[in-house]
């Protein structure tokens, strides 16, 4: 199936759970037909209110698989993320949405069944491998770059730059919110920790421009074209570094 908008939605019951789990997890090796478990094992007392580190955490848009990771974190770069795992996964037994309108595409078991696995760049939506791109030009900025980048974000246009900017909010949410978060902190650690010495202003506009940029590639595809235009506008004037743009990638169920 397609990575479409279609699949971000709150789960029925036949559509996949996803997980990612670090390296130095003890099921970073699991396969199709194995059982990941809570470390403390089965419990007969399972109910929605039990304490958060009680459950495992799985969620219904690969985009939202970051969330645990993020918030608790674990994953503080995105370089630290290829040596992760994306797994689909089934709940075994007694399973909660973890809040529905807080958080629509967040499951809570204490035990799955590993029904299939996916790259793990997907973990960040069908833009995951440009975000990673992006990440990488990031990392290689300067601070002649940066300087560049703080005058154009004060130069952008507010009245088409604040409809744009609601347009990336609404999309953030439609199922990306963990990808767009743990994809900007990331950035933005990168540019703040590269443009020290710069005057504290034109460290919060570079930093400011990577952060929005970034949500914005996390959600390119969800944007009508004037509004990721407007959203790209300052980096693109401001220097001479192509932003990655891949064809959508279809990815399986």
């Amino acid at each position: 199936m397609p990575y479409t908008t279609q699949q971000h939605s709150p789960r029925t019951p036949d559509s996949p759970l996803w997980m990612v789990l670090p390296p130095t997890d003890a099921h970073a090796a699991a396969q199709p037909g194995d059982l990941i478990q809570h470390p403390a094992g089965p419990r007969d007392d399972l109910h929605f209110d039990l304490p958060h580190a009680e459950w495992l955490h799985a969620h219904s848009a690969r985009a939202e698989s970051l969330a645990t990771a993020f918030w608790s974190g674990e994953v503080e770069q995105l370089t630290d993320l290829t040596t992760w795992r994306l797994l689909q996964v089934e709940p075994v037994g007694t399973w909660y949405p973890v809040a529905r309108q807080q958080w629509p595409y967040w499951h809570k078991a204490r035990t799955y069944t590993v029904t299939g696995d996916a790259p793990i760049w997907e973990a960040l939506g069908p833009n995951g491998q440009d975000v990673l791109a992006l990440h990488e030009l990031v990392t290689e900025l300067t601070q002649q770059d940066a300087e560049r980048l703080a005058a154009h974000w004060h130069a952008r246009g507010q009245q088409a730059w604040q409809r744009a900017a609601l347009k990336r909010v609404h999309a953030i949410f439609q199922g990306r919110r963990a990808a767009s978060e743990t994809a900007k902190e990331s950035a933005a650690t990168v540019i703040w920790d590269m443009t020290e010495g710069l005057p504290e202003q034109s460290r919060i506009a570079a930093t400011t421009l990577v952060e929005t940029l970034t949500e914005t590639i996390v959600v390119r595809d969800l944007l009508e074209p004037e509004h990721y235009a407007t959203l790209t506008r300052p980096w693109n004037r401001a220097l001479n570094l192509p932003l990655p743009d891949r064809s959508l990638t279809a990815i399986s169920a």
